[in-house]
């Protein structure tokens, strides 16, 4: 069984990696257990013991090593890299791999965000986009390929040619799992006639959540996960940052958990301002889920940015602080029902992070207990297609 998992899996960003860790640690299980339910599973059509080839684009070295780790000697499993660069030779030969790849594929699955506005043919940024011609040429080939998103978001598509593409890439999708229920109203608006389904971002359905646990350490730790990605006045921005760190680290020690390379100059530039060590930024990139946890296993409080940096925090049980640079980070703390701990991208300042800390510290038990129901509810509602 030939499977193609479209993502940004490069390495640059630790929420699509551990995505994609996740997504094999499914295959995994399905090759193990089989399917729940055959008729809504995101799996039908495949079972327990099938030997199935993973084809993955744009995976480099670094993500080879990395899925090498987190399969092991599988007996099951088999991944076959597509490496994706700039290099025009690399780039042809590239092409003529994916044309018979998606030609001899079973099934293909989208994941992540299904379409940016932004570089729109750029198949190391905007994949699914850039995708979509090799999408058509395989339903043209083998009409019975079935096409899943696979617990999707759909972004804007603010951009008219963004929406022609979005529209013919959603029209190919047999059915699509949404990690948001409101992304149905887009699907809809789309004309989209395939079956729909509601689910979560699957890194809430890797591995059960960790039950609250109380910090007992002398000097309390605070992580920093930033990010200028959608900050219109970034000069102040950066300012406001700065003021709130050079209060908070008399009384607690400070890390920045970044989890893209886009990120790190921010943090190192926050770090050269208040005197901390660039020791103290730490890159999840190919860290992996349970590493991830384990640096979150001794940290009170998450400012977080990134969605998935706010995803890792709460699947550790830590409460978080999130500053809204994207609708996705709002629509993330409605549904876990911490939005009143969300802070408007326009509204921060060192002031309120402070005081949105203390007030979280001080009914720490609470939030990390309220944390726990709510991550246990969409690990149930995300395995449920599994």
């Amino acid at each position: 069984m030939k499977v193609i998992l479209l993502g940004s899996f490069a390495g640059n960003n630790a929420g699509d990696m551990v995505v994609l860790e996740s997504i094999i640690h499914d295959f995994i299980q399905l090759t193990e257990c089989g399917i729940q339910d055959t008729k809504q599973s995101l799996f039908r059509g495949m079972g327990q013991g099938m030997d199935i080839e993973l084809v993955v684009p744009a995976l480099n070295e670094k993500g080879i090593g990395f899925l090498n780790r987190v399969i092991g000697n599988h007996k099951h499993i088999m991944i076959t890299p597509v490496p994706i660069e700039k290099d025009v030779k690399v780039l042809v030969k590239a092409v003529k791999s994916l044309v018979s790849e998606f030609a001899s594929a079973d099934f293909i699955y989208t994941t992540a965000g299904i379409l940016f506005d932004q570089k729109i043919w750029n198949p190391l940024y905007n994949f699914v986009a850039a995708y979509t011609p090799f999408l058509v040429w395989a339903k043209k080939v083998n009409p019975t390929v079935r096409i899943i998103g696979y617990n999707v978001g759909i972004t804007s598509q603010k951009r008219s040619a963004g929406s022609i593409v979005l529209k013919k890439c959603i029209g190919l999708h047999d059915c699509i799992y949404l990690r948001e229920e409101k992304d149905e109203a887009v699907l809809k608006s789309l004309q989209y006639k395939g079956r729909i389904y509601h689910s979560v971002d699957n890194v809430f359905g890797f591995k059960s959540p960790k039950a609250p646990h109380n910090s007992r350490k002398q000097k309390k730790k605070i992580y920093i996960n930033l990010t200028l990605y959608g900050v219109e006045d970034k000069k102040q921005f950066l300012h406001e940052m700065i003021r709130f760190v050079k209060e908070m680290k008399q009384n607690y020690d400070i890390y920045f958990f970044q989890t893209s390379t886009r990120d790190m100059e921010p943090a190192k530039i926050v770090c050269e301002r208040v005197c901390i060590d660039e020791k103290h930024i730490i890159f999840l990139g190919l860290l992996g889920y349970d590493r991830i946890q384990e640096l979150l296993s001794d940290c009170d409080v998450l400012i977080g940015m990134r969605m998935h940096s706010i995803i890792f925090a709460l699947k550790g049980g830590c409460p978080v602080v999130a500053i809204q640079y994207s609708s996705k980070v709002k629509s993330l703390m409605q549904t876990i029902q911490l939005d009143n701990w969300l802070i408007g991208i326009r509204d921060v300042s060192a002031e309120i992070l402070a005081a949105k800390v203390d007030g979280i510290i001080k009914q720490r038990d609470a939030v990390t207990k309220h944390i726990y129901c709510e991550t246990e509810r969409l690990y149930l509602a995300c395995n449920k297609y599994k």
